[in-house]
C-alpha cells in the first residue's frame, strides 16, 4: 500500500493542483487530487515522453538524460502503442494446448 507523505494530504485539501518550481527555477504542476490527476492522465495533450521541450526534470541527471533511449513506459502513442505490440506476444501467458503440445498421460 502507498503511504505518501502526510503533507501530501494538506496540499491535496488546500490546492490539489499546485504550482512548483523546480531545481532548474522552471514551473511544474504537482498533482495530488484524485479526480484532478484523473482528468490530466487521459488526454492526449499530456506526455509522458521526457524528449517533449515542456517536460518537467526532477533534478539535472533527468535533463541529461532526455534525449536518450525510452522506456516503452516514457513513449507517446502512436509509438508506444506500434513498440506495444511487438512486444505483447513476448509476455502473454501461453498454454501447452496453444503450442500445439501434449503432455503425456
Amino acid at each position: 500500500m502507498l503511504h505518501p507523505p502526510p503533507e501530501y494530504a494538506v496540499l491535496r485539501a488546500r490546492d490539489p493542483v499546485a504550482r512548483v518550481r523546480l531545481w532548474n527555477d522552471d514551473e511544474a504542476c504537482l498533482i495530488t487530487g484524485y479526480k484532478e490527476a484523473r482528468a490530466v492522465l487521459g488526454p492526449s495533450c499530456m506526455s509522458s515522453d521526457p524528449g517533449h521541450d515542456r517536460f518537467p526534470s526532477v533534478n539535472a541527471t533527468a535533463e541529461a538524460s532526455k534525449k536518450g533511449q525510452k522506456f516503452l513506459s516514457r513513449m507517446d502513442a502512436p509509438r508506444h502503442d506500434e513498440q506495444r505490440r511487438m512486444l505483447a506476444r513476448d509476455f502473454a501467458i501461453v498454454t501447452g494446448a496453444s503450442r500445439g503440445t501434449r503432455l503425456p498421460a
